[in-house]
């Protein structure tokens, strides 16, 4: 929905454009630089703004990481000015927006599906984007009330975000739910696992991004009390909101993949390419288990090497590749036993008990390490078993594969301590405190709508409307105000917020300003906006580009609207009555006729024009011009239209330091 700006640079450099074969292009009185041939992406850095170059030969494609950067001016986007039009006030809206890395389906089930559905069940609708698509998440952060940032790097893309929501005064999140954010633990725990130096190095400045966006963010979310404590570390506002188990999946645990074959099937389930030492810390107990029990097998499910599990057992291991998500629990659902177990260190300690949660949802009994977050919920004979050593993993393997009676038991006492316990519900109160401090005041809102305003302010009838949302703005303070526009954007659709002389301005970009009185495009937004500002009533002034529709969205939704007409376009296909000769008709009465014969217009369209903008005057609560001449003018062209004058003023003290005080 919401786009990028234009930025100002200034090069006086003649190597720069001569190297990169660039010429200024103006718009708005917002000079940038553009390319003129396209060859392939180039990244330069000018007076501190970075600008991406989108360049390629016809016969390449670009590189893939530059496919989701947006460009604007054809092949230029600076992605952003600090300070450019900032918000000073607070903002409120139904939506909060997360942007975060949508590529590991369990961690999107857990911490991005479970906060659209908290946030859903107290009245919010969310937002999501992924980190990688820029468009749509500098589009979403303008009309977000909050922003959370889930597990994203601090790149150039993440810090354009972070800035936009600055420049909004939206506050933000980071939300991680794994250590990978502290370098100095995370490097330890590295040199623990098998990856060669390369990929280790990759790992640790990701590590250094996520650390800088958790530093930079207003708030932390994780998951875990080990977690809280090492990113207390780098910002002080951290909270906790465990994963929870949402409605959905308590309605697909119903179907059981379950075999009747009178096996016993252990299962591990490897989420990620990390848990090749986890699963030794129990290898040695799972070959004496597989050669005990000939009904025993043993079901990994992932990314999991198998070398430590001998060749005469191999035989009874059976590895599933990877799946999604929501095929996951339906595939494992006929097991018999989860195992968890997890090396001891501060990685695993940081860890969540999602592997716990998943198997009490399918009322399977697990056995776990005894680690933090499955201490807390596992009561040995209860709703599971901890086991700290060797003996300990042998001895409850052998109890829950020899006893069918205590599987089910403990596996119904875990599904149902889960369900009181982890529950989406379970978390409202906790994602109702990060709304608390944004709880919105009783005031009334004014919406005023006209095609130019602020920074793309034109014309008589703007300058009014500029001086109306203004006073009331700054004189009634119980009353909140807001302003629907354009402006230019020849290259883009672009829609932005920002505030112009403490007014809020909601504008949309249009390629041109022309006499059209039809769309689509700017009436979807425009009803995106009604339902955010939530209007008491609306004012209508030069509305050509933007759409009749804009004041029969109001009309559906109930919400009363005036409409203040500054020239002749309601009844005047050209507005101001001169055709494209600029020879003038008389307009005392607008006929098809007339408009045929002078302008050229269809009879058809001139009727279907004239009914859409009568249907429209007559749903107004009143409709103002600024003289008793347009009042009898309009009056003879819209019959059953409530119209009376209303004139036009001016904000006398604007002039006062202009007037000459001495005579001429």
């Amino acid at each position: 929905m919401i786009k990028k700006f234009f930025f100002k640079i200034e090069n006086k450099d003649l190597e720069y454009k001569k190297k990169y074969n660039l010429k200024k292009v103006k718009i708005f009185n917002l000079t940038i630089l553009k390319r003129e041939k396209n060859l392939k992406y180039k990244k330069i850095k000018l007076l501190g703004i970075t600008v991406f170059f989108k360049k390629y030969h016809q016969d390449k494609k670009p590189k893939q990481f530059y496919d989701n950067i947006p460009t604007r001016l054809d092949n230029v986007s600076c992605f952003f000015q600090q300070n450019l039009l900032s918000c000073k006030k607070r903002f409120f809206s139904n939506y909060v927006v997360i942007i975060g890395d949508l590529s590991i389906p369990q961690c999107y089930h857990y911490r991005i599906l479970g906060k659209i559905q908290a946030f859903e069940s107290i009245g919010k609708k969310v937002l999501v984007s992924s980190w990688t698509d820029f468009n749509n998440s500098i589009d979403n952060l303008q009309i977000a009330e909050l922003v959370i940032f889930y597990r994203v790097p601090y790149n150039d893309e993440v810090k354009c975000y972070y800035k936009e929501a600055k420049r909004l005064n939206i506050p933000n999140y980071f939300d991680i739910d794994d250590l990978v954010f502290d370098v100095e633990k995370y490097t330890e725990y590295l040199f623990t696992m098998t990856f060669n130096s390369y990929e280790k190095n990759e790992l640790l400045k990701g590590a250094e991004l996520y650390c800088e966006s958790l530093r930079r963010a207003d708030h932390v979310i994780v998951s875990t009390n080990e977690l809280k404590r090492s990113a207390l570390k780098f910002n002080q506002n951290v909270f906790i909101i465990p994963n929870v188990l949402s409605e959905k999946l308590f309605s697909e645990t119903r179907l059981i993949n379950k075999v009747d074959d009178n096996k016993i099937k252990i299962f591990y389930g490897s989420g990620t390419k990390t848990h090749d030492r986890d699963f030794e810390e129990c290898a040695d107990v799972l070959n004496l288990i597989l050669s005990k029990y000939d009904n025993v097998e043993l079901y990994v499910h992932g990314y999991l090497h198998i070398d430590c599990i001998t060749l005469e057992n191999r035989n009874k291991v059976h590895c599933i590749d990877f799946v999604r998500f929501e095929d996951y629990l339906y595939s494992i659902s006929g097991y018999d036993i989860c195992i968890a177990p997890l090396a001891k260190d501060i990685f695993s300690d940081a860890k969540s008990n999602i592997k716990f949660l998943e198997a009490s949802l399918l009322r399977i009994p697990t056995i776990a390490s005894g680690l933090p977050e499955f201490s807390k919920d596992i009561t040995n004979f209860e709703t599971g078993f901890i086991a700290k050593d060797k003996n300990e993993w042998i001895k409850y393997l052998s109890l829950l594969i020899e006893d069918e009676e205590l599987r089910k038991r403990i596996g119904l006492n875990a599904f149902n301590y889960a369900k009181k316990n982890y529950k989406t519900e379970n978390t409202l109160a906790l994602y109702n405190n990060l709304l608390s401090e944004n709880i919105n005041n009783n005031n009334k809102t004014v919406v005023f709508v006209n095609v130019f305003y602020g920074i793309s302010s034109f014309g008589g009838a703007t300058i009014v409307t500029e001086n109306l949302s203004s006073i009331i703005q700054n004189k009634y303070k119980d009353w909140n105000v807001c302003v629907f526009t354009c402006h230019i954007d020849k290259y883009d659709e672009s829609f932005f917020r920002y505030e112009w002389n403490n007014v809020t301005v909601y504008s949309v970009g249009v390629s041109t300003v022309d006499l059209s009185y039809e769309n689509a495009y700017i009436g979807e937004i425009f009803n995106n906006i009604l339902d955010i500002t939530a209007p008491n009533i609306v004012h209508f002034h030069c509305i050509q580009t933007m759409g009749v529709n804009l004041i029969t969205n109001c009309y559906l939704k109930s919400i009363p609207f005036i409409v203040t007409i500054h020239d002749g376009w309601f009844i005047c296909p050209h507005q101001f009555f001169c055709n494209d000769n600029k020879q003038y008709c008389s307009p005392d009465c607008v006929t098809a006729s007339k408009c045929r014969s002078f302008c050229n217009i269809s009879s058809q369209e001139f009727y279907k024009r004239k009914k859409i903008m009568h249907d429209a005057l007559c749903k107004a609560e009143i409709v103002l011009t600024p003289s008793n001449y347009f009042t009898s003018l309009m009056a003879k062209n819209l019959s059953s239209v409530k119209i009376c004058t209303n004139k036009n003023g001016i904000v006398f003290n604007k002039f006062q330091n202009k007037i000459k005080k001495e005579p001429f």
